[in-house]
């Protein structure tokens, strides 16, 4: 079983609003990566929010295979956030993908391929 963690705590500073919900595709980035991620062979999707969970939370899909977490210590940076997913992830998990929110063009076939790659290579990291 892989897990994804998602991540959309940041502040989106420079960008000037929150990343996840830029526009992409006639929807936000948050909803493309999650058609993406819910199409391919990732068992489970953990979007870790931050500074605009207030904002971020409403576009997370109510799916089984879908969590949300809040990274009380987002202003710490990804390292925080990541732990924050990893705390929340199914004990099932053999690994995590790691995905920031500003990557959102990756398809589903990508996604099965990596997973494909560590089963047949079965690496140590």
């Amino acid at each position: 079983m892989i897990s994804c963690i998602l991540l959309s705590a940041g502040e989106s500073i420079r960008f000037g609003s929150p990343k996840a919900l830029a526009k992409i595709h006639h929807s936000t980035a948050l909803e493309f990566i999650q058609q993406q991620v819910l199409q391919s062979n990732i068992a489970e999707l953990i979007v870790v929010t931050g500074a605009h969970e207030n904002l971020i939370k409403p576009v997370v899909f109510n799916h089984s295979n879908v969590r949300i977490v809040y990274n009380k210590d987002y202003k710490l940076g990804q390292t925080s956030s990541f732990q924050a997913g990893v705390m929340v992830a199914s004990p099932k998990s053999e690994g995590f993908m790691l995905l920031p929110v500003d990557c959102p063009l990756i398809k589903s076939a990508t996604f099965n391929k990596l997973i494909d790659k560590k089963k047949k290579n079965k690496p140590a990291i």
